[in-house]
């Protein structure tokens, strides 16, 4: 088993470096795919008034399928046929566009918008997001393709426990976890409990299914004497 890594010249040369790489996998960060989308957008614009109806009927049978998907619910026989449909009418472009081999593609380093995750997710050119640090080699969670939920950074990873602290922060323990800072045991001491737990410094829920959604940074919390809140305009994922 081998793989070849290529790296894209410049953000601006990416869709001639995917063209001519045809990449399986892309990882990015999320400001890659926001312009993607922004560009599919603007083209969409320019068709006439047909090709606009046509690609949003193609999106929202798409959004479907995936929902369903995501759901793990039954696809029926006529959904089917609309997603077949679709995708040979506005997807395989896409697809093209992106060098035709794509599985899936992997963001991380911030917050990736849900409407640009399920956008990708309708055509068939899904987004994996998920999260870490450096501190933790670097993955904490991650979706999958054949587990994941829009809006959040997935399962945790195998081998990874993960616990939300009292004041809602994520902390994370296992192999994975660095041994500490090289000659700074002060902050070492400060990120990893005496129980072995690495204080991540990211506010976050678990939701009943098991996915990890990150909502704020600690250091944005605001302490009163009464009660701890968060800003009003919390971080979303």
């Amino acid at each position: 088993c081998s793989a070849t890594i290529a790296y894209a010249e410049s953000i601006d040369a990416v869709p001639q470096n995917m063209g001519e790489i045809k990449p399986m996998v892309m990882a990015s960060v999320p400001r890659l795919y926001e312009k993607m989308y922004a560009r599919v957008l603007d083209n969409v614009e320019l068709g006439s008034p047909l090709k606009q109806k046509i690609f949003h009927w193609a999106v929202s049978v798409g959004r479907e399928y995936v929902k369903r998907q995501q759901n793990k619910q039954k696809i029926g026989s006529a959904l089917q046929f609309k997603r077949n449909l679709a995708y040979k009418l506005v997807f395989s472009k896409l697809a093209e566009r992106v060098g035709g081999r794509i599985k899936f593609f992997i963001s991380g380093g911030a917050p990736l918008s849900p409407e640009i995750a399920e956008f990708f997710g309708a055509a068939g050119l899904m987004i994996l997001e998920g999260y870490g640090l450096t501190e933790t080699s670097p993955l904490i969670s991650v979706n999958r393709v054949d587990k994941f939920r829009f809006g959040t950074v997935g399962p945790i990873a195998p081998g990874v426990e993960v616990k939300i602290a009292e004041d809602g922060e994520i902390c994370a323990r296992g192999p994975n976890i660095m041994v500490g800072y090289y000659k700074k045991e002060a902050e070492t001491r400060e990120a990893i409990d005496e129980e072995g737990w690495f204080h991540t410094g990211d506010i976050g829920i678990i939701d009943e299914d098991g996915f990890l959604k990150i909502t704020d940074r600690k250091k944005n919390i605001i302490v009163t004497a009464v009660v701890r809140t968060l800003p009003r305009n919390p971080l979303k994922i």
